[in-house]
């Protein structure tokens, strides 16, 4: 069996085979705490969160779609399961740590048989610590999706149907996941190699380097350096650090973790299958629908003579339809009880409420009395006379009862005088809500800084409390809330501009909802840029002195960032054109010795990431007495 298909184990799974399901198990357990490990960077915690992982998927495997793939929604639910771990007990964990069993759980190690030649296995041996370190400090959302592509293998297919989104948008998502993190890593293992590789990257980071973090700043110190340098250029091109990534040994699961993990799973009750209903309908034949269901035993018959008679004319009440107990069905999939009088219908759908029915259902039943003669329910008698009692059939052996786990306990009004002794008990129905978005709800688009809403709508009689996750940093909102009853709640995000990528383009992410029953996400796109930016004040002033002083001003912004500000003049000896410092926020500034004499106007220029620009012409002020 452990050569079938994944398709093939997960059908013979549903349908019950647990050796399928222990080959599935089996198949991906060392993949799932690999993955872990490298989430939560702990042997302990990582094997909880695969054997949790397994136990999910057995419980939610009856509602895999068919064709779907199941290692795909197995590390969605792992992916899920240690990001909420994540959250609850904060980010931070050493690249290495030891284990319960005292053994170290290293992540920095690389499987040199994934190279061609010795020399790569060499220098990819060498670069593999650094790459692991840049790889665990990105966010781990973006991390999660790094390491089920890269070094999982899933393909675009598997992650869109991982985070709920189109294949489209998961390959987009992916190719600029990829570009991003391969620059950050590779800039991250040249600034901390530089002075051991290139000494003219080493002086030029020198001062940059002194905070000892890989800040923007010095990224772009890095690259700039690239670009000029050939031998780090070439280094860069060599160094591959996905394939260093993808290459990372797989972590070992702690000794006896893996059969530990199978046997509690074969010991969990196998959950019912959808496409078996777990009890006979109310239109099969009680007594042998029970038998088939295991309650043949000689006292369960017994007992089922007793209450033979009670149970047929309960029975007879529930499915006249002038009883007040009437049933009508409801497509197969169910029953459902007529509503009370006076009850006011909720707008757009019925006035009645589901409820399961079964045979041989435990907390409901006919009450005999003592002596062991069945007691039918009261009904009036002929004529209607006061004093009358109800007859009292013979015993005989009948179907087994059918009960209905009611939410009320209804009962037939008897004649006066008569005393009625056989009353169904009620049972509780358990409500389990099912949250969901209303039917037409697409995407949504956000632009940088801005909030957009959905709604989260619960269908059912119970309040639904829900959770959210976020796929991105840049997206905020609240951790989670309740659906009430019959309700819905408006669910508000926001965009974070400052945690955004600098970049004009389209970001786009997930928020995934998890509900007490069910989850599902919804596909979130950022969007920066398209503005120019705007000169909000511009002034130039100049000082006088043997040494004539300009000072320029200038207050500039922009949806995604100013990255520069100019102003130019006609000078005494010809066109000047000079940068402004950014002070901070909006404000831009400079102060320089020089000369405006004569000039009778300078214009600011404002530059924004996409290379949009604001111009803005002023007078000097003061300048006309310069030298």
């Amino acid at each position: 069996m452990t050569q079938l298909a994944d398709a093939d184990l997960v059908n013979a799974a549903q349908g019950g085979d647990r050796e399928a399901l222990a080959s599935l198990y089996e198949r991906y357990f060392d993949a799932v705490y690999d993955f872990a490990a490298r989430m939560v960077r702990d042997r302990d915690e990582a094997a909880d969160i695969a054997q949790e992982t397994f136990l999910k998927a057995m419980n939610g495997l009856g509602g895999l779609k068919q064709g779907a793939s199941f290692r795909g929604w197995l590390f969605s639910i792992a992916r899920n399961t240690a990001l909420n771990r994540l959250e609850r007990r904060g980010r931070t964990r050493p690249l290495t740590t030891p284990g319960g069993d005292g053994e170290e759980l290293a992540l920095d190690v690389v499987d040199t048989s994934r190279f061609s030649s010795p020399q790569e296995a060499a220098e990819a041996a060498a670069a593999a610590r650094l790459v692991w370190e840049a790889a665990s400090a990105l966010d781990p959302r973006q991390l999660s999706l790094l390491d089920l592509h890269v070094r999982q293998g899933l393909d675009a297919d598997e992650i869109a149907q991982a985070l709920g989104i189109t294949r489209n948008n998961a390959y987009v998502l992916l190719h600029r996941l990829k570009k991003a993190v391969e620059s950050a890593i590779a800039a991250y293992v040249l600034w901390k190699q530089a002075g051991e590789r290139c000494e003219g990257l080493a002086a030029v980071l020198a001062p940059a380097a002194a905070g000892g973090a890989l800040t923007p700043a010095i990224r772009r110190e890095v690259d700039r350096h690239v670009e000029r340098c050939a031998d780090c250029r070439e280094r860069r091109r060599r160094l591959a650090p996905l394939a260093v990534f993808g290459a990372l040994a797989p972590a070992t699961p702690p000794p006896g973790a893996r059969a530990a993990g199978l046997d509690q799973l074969l010991r969990q009750p196998r959950p019912a299958s959808p496409a078996r209903p777990a009890h006979p309908t109310p239109r099969q034949d009680p007594v042998s629908g029970a038998a088939r269901q295991g309650f043949a035993a000689p006292q369960f018959l017994r007992a089922g003579a007793l209450l033979g008679v009670a149970a047929g004319l309960l029975l007879l009440a529930l499915v006249l339809p002038f009883s007040p107990l009437a049933l009508t069905r409801d497509g197969g999939s169910g029953l459902r009880m007529g509503a009370p009088a006076g009850e006011t219908p909720r707008p757009g759908g019925s006035s009645t409420i589901i409820i399961p029915v079964s045979p041989s259902a435990p907390g409901a039943s006919a009450t005999a009395p003592p002596g062991g003669s069945p007691a039918a329910p009261a009904s009036p008698s002929p004529g209607g006379a006061p004093g009358g009692t109800a007859p009292t059939p013979t015993a005989t052996p009948g179907p087994a009862t059918p009960t209905a786990a009611a939410t009320a306990t209804p009962t037939t009004a008897p004649s006066p005088g008569v005393t009625a002794t056989a009353t169904p008990t009620a049972s509780p129905t358990p409500c389990t809500p099912a949250i969901g978005l209303p039917p037409g709800t697409g995407g949504l688009t956000i632009p940088a800084g801005g909030q957009a809403s959905f709604q989260l709508q619960n269908a059912t009689g119970c309040p639904a409390g829900f959770s959210l996750a976020y796929g991105a940093a840049w997206l905020v909102g609240p951790a989670g809330g309740t659906v009430p009853a019959f309700g819905s709640v408006t669910v508000t995000l926001r965009v974070d501009a400052g945690a955004l990528p600098a970049e004009e383009g389209d970001y786009p992410t997930t928020v995934t909802v998890t509900g007490p029953a069910n989850s599902f996400t919804l596909p979130v796109t950022a969007r920066r840029g398209g503005q120019p930016p705007q000169l909000l004040s511009a002034s130039a002033s100049c000082s006088g002195g043997s040494r004539p002083m300009a000072t320029f001003t200038a207050e500039a912004a922009d949806d995604i960032a100013v990255v520069r500000v100019t102003v130019a003049f006609a000078g005494e000896n010809g066109p000047v054109t000079l940068d402004l410092g950014h002070a901070g926020g909006t404000l831009w500034t400079l102060g320089t010795q020089t000369s405006l004499a004569g000039v009778t106007q300078v214009t600011f220029t404002a530059y924004d990431g996409a290379g949009r620009t604001a111009a803005r012409a002023v007078a000097p002020v003061s300048c006309g007495g310069q030298p």
